[in-house]
């Protein structure tokens, strides 16, 4: 997404905004390293996985009062009453 961002910019020709990005990729480093995009961070994708998966667990265990949230996505986060 950052990248689609800094394309969006340059498409239109506005002065780029501090752009920082998630995934590090070739095509990101090569960004960075022209001082066109910020910076960037690794996905920790196996991480996300193990917590999805611990999550549906409990889910599919019917354990799911410790989760104070169901969607962790704000300002739209679905919380439990």
């Amino acid at each position: 997404m950052a990248l689609g961002v800094y394309d969006y910019y340059k498409e239109k020709n506005l002065a780029l905004p501090i752009i920082l990005g998630i995934n590090n990729s070739q095509e990101m480093n090569e960004k960075i390293m022209s001082a066109e995009i910020y910076g960037s961070v690794d996905n920790d994708m196996d991480n996300q996985v193990l917590r999805i998966v611990k999550c549906m667990e409990s889910v599919l265990n019917g354990n799911t009062k410790k989760y104070k949230k169901v969607w962790y996505s704000t300002p739209y986060a679905v919380t439990r009453e």
